[in-house]
């Protein structure tokens, strides 16, 4: 199962696999919330792990606890995914 942890970076939020396989990241805008594009980015992982055809078992830093997320984790932004995996 691979583990993907949520972290602010210099580019913005992002998504990151512990092995380094998965990458999304997100601009934050000023005055964002601390989840920012979470939703955003786990959904734009799971939509390129279906069209790349895997069945990848994933785990979310914040699964199962979506719903205490500020309302800005599911902003429209844009969302830049790297998935490296065979």
């Amino acid at each position: 199962m691979k583990k993907i942890q949520f972290e602010a970076t210099s580019e913005g939020n992002a998504l990151i696999a512990t092995d380094g396989t998965i990458k999304a990241v997100c601009p934050v805008p000023d005055g964002a919330s601390d989840d920012y594009g979470y939703l955003t980015m786990k959904k734009a992982i799971l939509e390129k792990l279906e069209s790349m055809g895997s069945s990848e078992d994933i785990s979310f830093w914040y699964d199962g606890q979506e719903q205490y997320l500020a309302e800005d984790a599911s902003a429209d932004c844009e969302v830049f995914v790297d998935v490296c995996i065979d």
